[in-house]
């Protein structure tokens, strides 16, 4: 929907009350820094991403947890980070070279050791989330229904990562 991110009735308009994503790509840094922020603290959409223009803004928006894109690569973040699968960005790191993401494992993987997914320099398990309740795992640990996985994944390795944790 194309419209007014200010306006809070454009908003409502575009359904964002039921959202689970929202991107703001306007021309304005500042205007996409606002929309993230109302989308998130206003309307609870639980993953937001502002388009920037201005490098140095990048760090005051990520302070403020807000992922951000810049135009030479925002088709493919924007894509990543609204991905409505079980996967969630929930920090980049760098300029974008190392992600920290969270996912449901898959029943395929359910007894396998936790360490079977890491690959060095590329994928690291920094922690899993059993019955609600975080754990750094330890070698050999045996992933279980319903385990989600937080990982470091560099950002050329995503595509390994996701193909580990297909269905």
């Amino acid at each position: 929907m194309v419209g007014n991110g200010f306006q809070r009735e454009a908003l409502l308009d575009a359904g964002v009350q039921q959202a689970d994503s929202l991107a703001a790509v306007t021309g304005s840094d500042n205007a996409n820094i606002l929309i993230c922020l109302a989308g998130r603290e206003m309307f609870r959409v639980p993953r937001v991403v502002a388009r920037i223009h201005d490098p140095a803004a990048k760090e005051i928006y990520r302070r403020g947890g807000i992922p951000t894109v810049n135009p030479t690569s925002w088709g493919t973040r924007v894509s990543d980070l609204m991905w409505h699968g079980d996967w969630h960005t929930q920090a980049v790191l760098g300029d974008g070279d190392v992600e920290l993401v969270e996912a449901e494992i898959p029943h395929r993987l359910v007894g396998r050791p936790v360490d079977q997914l890491n690959a060095p320099g590329e994928i690291v398990i920094a922690g899993v989330t059993r019955a609600g309740s975080a754990m750094v795992p330890f070698p050999g640990m045996a992933l279980a229904q319903g385990d989600r996985v937080h990982c470091a994944v560099r950002a050329a390795s995503r595509g390994r990562l996701r193909q580990q944790l297909a269905p």
